[in-house]
C-alpha cells in the first residue's frame, strides 16, 4: 500500500484535473473552473506531488495526459459521475421528505376536532404535502419523534421537563390551571376558586408509576400553594382522571385540553396565578421545513 495520505487529496482538485483533462489545456480550465492558471496550475501541482508522479505531458501541443493521468482520468471521471447522480438522488429523497409532515398529538387532548380543523386550513395552503395526523400517549409519542415516525408531537407543558437534548419545544398557546370536579361538590357553587378552597380535598391522580411527570407537576403546584395533595386515588392514564371522580371532595388538576371536563356533570375553575401551555416537540435535527409551517397554522388558530 502506497504511504498516500488521502486527506492531501480534495475533490476540487479532482474536479481542477477533470477539467484540465476535458480541456487540453491549463488557462481554458482555469476559465472554466473560475480560477486564476497560476492557482490551477499550482493546485494540480500539489495533487502530482501527493501522488508522485506528473498527471500531464507538458511539452505536448495540445496538452496530454501522462499513462497514469489516463488511468486516473478514466476512473475519478467515473466517481465525479458517481457523486454528481448521489447528490442529484440525494436533493430528491429530501424533495420528496419535505412534501410529507407527520403530525401526533397525545391521545387525551380534547382538541382532536381543533386539530382536524387544523388539519384542513394546512392542506388548503400546502396542497401538495402529504399529511398525517395521529394521537398516542406521550411515551409512545416521543419514541415516535426518536424513530422519525413523527416529525412534531404536541403535549401538555409539564412534559417538557422529560426531553433529551436531542429535542426542542415551543408553546403554542398558554393556559392556566384548572380544577374539576363533580358539580355535586359543595365548591362547585362557588363563582371562583383559590388554592386555599381546595387544600383539604382529595385528588386524583395518574399514577407515578405510570408517568412520574403529572405526580410530580401536581406536588409542585399544590406545594408552591402551600400543601401537599392528598390523593383519593390513582388512575393510569389521563382519559381516566375525570372518570376517577367519583367522591363530592375529588378534584383533578389540569389545563383546558384535557379530553372530558367538558360533561355536564363536572364543573372547572381556572386557578389564579397559574400558567400551562400547549407545546409542540421536534426533533432538533430534523429539517422538514412543513414542521414550521404547521406550527404557525396551529398558532393562528388558537389566537384567533
Amino acid at each position: 500500500m502506497l504511504n498516500i495520505n488521502f486527506l492531501d487529496i480534495s475533490i476540487y482538485q479532482i474536479q481542477l484535473f477533470l477539467a484540465v483533462a476535458k480541456e487540453k489545456n491549463f488557462s481554458k480550465a482555469a476559465e472554466r473552473m473560475h480560477i486564476t492558471q497560476p492557482s490551477l496550475s499550482k493546485r494540480i501541482n500539489s495533487l502530482e506531488q501527493v501522488l508522485g508522479f506528473e498527471l500531464f505531458d507538458r511539452t505536448s501541443r495540445p496538452l496530454k495526459l501522462s499513462p497514469s493521468g489516463e488511468y486516473l482520468y478514466g476512473q475519478w471521471n467515473k466517481l465525479a459521475h458517481l457523486i454528481e447522480s448521489s447528490i442529484e438522488k440525494a436533493y430528491e429523497i429530501n424533495s420528496k421528505a419535505c412534501q410529507a409532515l407527520s403530525v401526533g398529538g397525545v391521545d387525551s387532548f380534547d382538541a382532536r376536532f381543533s386539530f382536524s380543523a387544523i388539519c384542513k386550513v394546512f392542506l388548503n395552503n400546502n396542497p401538495d404535502v402529504s399529511l398525517q395526523l395521529n394521537f398516542w400517549q406521550f411515551d409512545e409519542l416521543k419514541n415516535k419523534l426518536v424513530d422519525d415516525e413523527v416529525d412534531v408531537a404536541f403535549t401538555v407543558f409539564f412534559e417538557a421537563s422529560s426531553l433529551a437534548p436531542q429535542f426542542e419545544y415551543e408553546e403554542v398557546i398558554a393556559t392556566p390551571e384548572i380544577i374539576c370536579m363533580l358539580t355535586s361538590n359543595p365548591l362547585s357553587s362557588k363563582d371562583s376558586l383559590t388554592f386555599a378552597d381546595i387544600a383539604d380535598q382529595n385528588f386524583v391522580i395518574i399514577s407515578p408509576i405510570e408517568t412520574q411527570n403529572y405526580f410530580n407537576h401536581v406536588t409542585k403546584v399544590c406545594n408552591a400553594n402551600g400543601f401537599s395533595p392528598r390523593v383519593a386515588r390513582y388512575v393510569n392514564n389521563a382519559h381516566q382522571l375525570v372518570l376517577g371522580l367519583r367522591s363530592d371532595n375529588d378534584v383533578v388538576l389540569c389545563d383546558r385540553f384535557l379530553s372530558g371536563i367538558d360533561n355536564p356533570n363536572i364543573k372547572c375553575f381556572p386557578m389564579p396565578n397559574t400558567r400551562s401551555a400547549m407545546i409542540a416537540v421536534w426533533r432538533k435535527n430534523n429539517s422538514n421545513p412543513n414542521i414550521r409551517f404547521f406550527v404557525e397554522a396551529v398558532h393562528k388558530y388558537y389566537s384567533e
